[in-house]
């Protein structure tokens, strides 16, 4: 499952609006509508807000971070033109962002890790 459907999964099982939801992470409206239709990139940031907002749990968080998502999301967007680079993973633009992704999530664990 996409990460914007995991999102908008964990917002509807706590029973938020968008609207509610956007304020409590600090978001307006239109972008959760985008990130819940992986329309926009989710960023590091947004994803410890909400962490943080919703009080996730470390197993929910992990899930919603899951690398082959995330991976997929880029994938995604490479495939459908929001990303100008060809769909190849020898493409050294892919490459440096899938690392940038990557560093991201090994940074967020490293934090969640610290904080136990």
């Amino acid at each position: 499952m996409k990460v914007g459907y995991r999102i908008k999964a964990l917002r509807e099982n706590r029973h938020l609006s968008q609207d509610v939801f956007a304020k409590m992470i600090g978001e307006s409206q239109k972008n959760i509508s985008l990130l819940e239709s992986n329309k926009m990139e989710i960023t590091f940031d947004i994803l410890n807000r909400i962490y943080k907002e919703l009080k996730l749990s470390d197993e929910e968080y992990f899930e919603l971070v899951k690398p082959e998502s995330i991976i997929q999301n880029f994938h995604e967007k490479v495939s459908n033109g929001f990303i100008n680079i060809q769909n190849n993973y020898e493409d050294k633009t892919f490459q440096v962002k899938l690392i940038e992704i990557l560093d991201n999530i090994s940074n967020t664990l490293n934090n969640l890790h610290k904080k136990m």
